[in-house]
């Protein structure tokens, strides 16, 4: 990526053999200095929703998905969620 370029990362989830997601849980990405999360206009964080499952916000800095009681009842949890990134000018 060029400095200042915008682009998106895709993030996949699924249930894994012996441990299935629960509500609560959490999925949390750090972003490294070069790369800033694309918030909303006002820099509050922005809101995904995902699937009714739970939500994700983004952070700019971060990224954090919370899964709601909907993933208990369920067999096979599975699934992606997208958020922007722009890259920062470094020297």
């Amino acid at each position: 990526l060029y400095q200042g370029e915008m682009t998106s990362i895709k993030v996949s989830f699924s249930d894994k053999e012996n441990q299935k997601i629960k509500p609560g849980d959490t999925i949390t990405l750090t972003l490294p200095d070069e790369l800033v999360g694309m918030t909303e206009n006002d820099g509050s964080p922005r809101k995904i929703n995902l699937n009714g499952l739970g939500e994700v916000f983004i952070y700019k800095d971060h990224v954090v998905a919370t899964f709601n009681e909907k993933v208990e009842s369920l067999h096979n949890v599975n699934g992606h969620f997208s958020f922007g990134i722009k890259t920062l000018i470094t020297n």
